[in-house]
């Protein structure tokens, strides 16, 4: 690890085991599926968002649910666990509180991106 403080500081946001499994870290940062995640996952928020506006729980449900599984496949643990309360409020037919709940998602997703930059 090229920081150990770094990893330290911040282990909460990366299962570091789960995402080595899948990516090999000499592969650098530009390894298309973790470039890809990011991206797609970006999307999803936009499709969350879209939902809000439309007023359709339902579709907020799937969209953080779809976001939430590739989260957890690559282990981006912090932004799993925003995903899943943001699929808990949809499937509560709930929309208030989602707009906040997409804004902390990414916030967490770039606060990923910045870390995992800082291993390879």
């Amino acid at each position: 690890m090229k920081n150990y403080n770094v990893v330290m500081k911040n282990q909460d946001l990366v299962d570091l085991k789960q995402l080595s499994e899948i990516v090999r870290f000499s592969d650098k940062y530009n390894d298309p599926l973790i470039r890809d995640y990011f991206e797609e996952t970006q999307a999803y928020l936009q499709q969350v968002e879209k939902s809000i506006k439309d007023n359709s729980s339902r579709a907020i449900q799937g969209w953080a649910h779809a976001a939430k599984g590739a989260s957890r496949l690559l282990g981006m643990t912090r932004v799993a666990k925003t995903l899943e309360e943001l699929e808990m409020t949809g499937a509560q037919g709930k929309i208030e509180g989602a707009l906040e709940l997409v804004a902390q998602a990414r916030q967490e997703l770039l606060r990923t991106q910045n870390f995992i930059k800082t291993l390879v």
